[in-house]
């Protein structure tokens, strides 16, 4: 089998991983999906080459009735707000997400020694193990608001190289993640007065991260010179941290990232004159129900937000929630029961529990992805009013229109393949869909 193998046919063995994996792709990106990713429905769109994805909406019946006809109809034909159902459409520009396989030349020879099987199975895994990463990424921005926050920074110290964020979020940062802090999320200069190197000019100084203590939410980052998050970058408890070339080092910063159910349905109220196109202001159809859960247990707070959406002519057939909310829910056994349940277009399973709703018992289901203390509830599989993925061509591409689907790199001697993510998260209905805030922690 080696004698009729060589490093020429190689290119042979990209195209066809490529392709099956192609066509396995619901099954690769299936495999270990979080809840919340797997409620948005994926669909590929010719929008947004060149101009943003469309995403049509009807958001008010109008008011043209009255016990008058002369009122009703002068209403009807009349230009005042109201005077026809209210429509409006969003614009989500395009966001993108540059996923990198790498192989270097040893592995290549190695596995043409052994033959076509094993090099199957060498570019097989890494480039599986990138469609992993490009997943976990997306269900980041699926839970955020587009500014590449990955936590918040619990406690910090002088000298140190770790500092602790909530426990919900650091199972969010993975080995090798290049992070940089901020004071705030949506705007002014990151942390530090170093703007970034090479291809980090303007994104920041990154750190990089060593490993995280799951039992504490410590995070440990590499050594970088002499250099202390405390000390050097003034870094403080309360600061955000960003995943490092996904937040701009600038005083008015853009959202480079997918906008997720935080941004469509944000925890306090949204003041955006221009949101996806749309004045969303005074407007809970166009940014969705807020309520506080403030002295309230978990189960109440759920209850009471069911109905209030209810109030509003909302069925929500699912909350989102944090793991840890969620196990501050299951400790009360007698008003919780867990079920089976699937999501999403996909019909992932998963385990979750119901509580009471207006119209019957509403589902209960965590995330990995989603902070303690804030919870969504909407139509999350609606066909019409849930979350969508849209995306050009598959949901991860890989760049061979110039009909090579790996490189040799020209500055070494290793191989590449460059793929790619290229869409936009959208919310049509966000007024039928609730954030629940200030949950208990104890």
């Amino acid at each position: 089998m080696g004698a009729t193998f060589s490093t020429s046919d190689l290119g042979g063995v990209f195209s066809h991983v490529m392709e099956h994996q192609n066509r396995e792709i619901l099954d690769i990106w299936t495999d270990g999906i979080d809840p919340l990713l797997a409620s948005y429905e994926a669909h590929s769109e010719d929008d947004g080459g060149g101009r943003g994805f469309i995403t049509r909406i009807e958001y008010d019946t109008g008011t043209s009735a009255a016990p008058i006809f002369a009122i009703a109809q002068a209403l009807a034909q009349g230009t005042d707000l109201g005077n026809t159902a209210l429509r409006a459409r969003w614009v989500s520009q395009a966001k993108k997400l540059q996923v990198l396989a790498v192989w270097d030349r040893d592995s290549m020879l190695a596995a043409v020694k052994d033959g076509p099987g094993e090099a199957i199975d060498i570019v097989a895994r890494e480039r599986k193990a990138k469609i992993a990463l490009a997943r976990h990424r997306l269900s980041l921005f699926a839970a955020e608001a587009g500014w590449g926050r990955i936590a918040t920074v619990s406690t910090i110290a002088t000298g140190n190289l770790t500092f602790t964020v909530p426990k919900s979020e650091v199972s969010r940062f993975k080995i090798g993640d290049h992070i940089v802090f901020g004071a705030t999320e949506a705007s002014g200069t990151l942390r530090g007065t170093g703007t970034g190197t090479g291809a980090y000019v303007g994104y920041g100084n990154p750190y990089i991260v060593a490993g995280t203590t799951p039992s504490s939410g410590t995070v440990t980052l590499q050594a970088r010179s002499s250099d202390k998050p405390y000390d050097t970058e003034s870094v403080r408890a309360g600061d955000t941290v960003f995943l490092a070339g996904y937040r701009q080092d600038t005083a008015s910063p853009v959202q480079l990232c997918p906008l997720g159910i935080k941004a469509w349905v944000p925890p306090t109220e949204p003041s955006d004159t221009s949101f996806e196109g749309i004045d969303r202001r005074n407007t809970y159809q166009l940014n969705g129900i807020r309520m506080s859960a403030n002295t309230l247990s978990t189960a109440d707070a759920l209850i009471e937000a069911a109905m209030l959406a209810e109030q509003y002519d909302t069925s929500i057939d699912a909350f989102k929630v944090s793991l840890a909310d969620y196990s501050l829910l299951c400790r009360d056994k007698e008003r919780v029961k867990t079920v089976a349940l699937t999501l999403g277009q996909y019909t992932v399973g998963f385990d979750g529990v119901e509580v009471a709703g207006g119209k019957g018992k509403i589902k209960v289901v965590p995330s990995r992805f989603l902070s303690q203390g804030t919870a969504w509830g909407g139509p999350w599989n609606s066909k019409e009013l849930g979350p969508k993925l849209k995306h050009n061509g598959d949901l991860i591409n890989t760049d061979n229109a110039d009909g090579n689907e790996y490189l040799r790199l020209a500055s070494s001697d290793s191989f590449e393949q460059r793929m790619f993510f290229r869409g936009a998260m959208a919310i049509p209905g966000p007024g039928k869909f609730i954030c629940l805030t200030d949950l208990p922690t104890t």
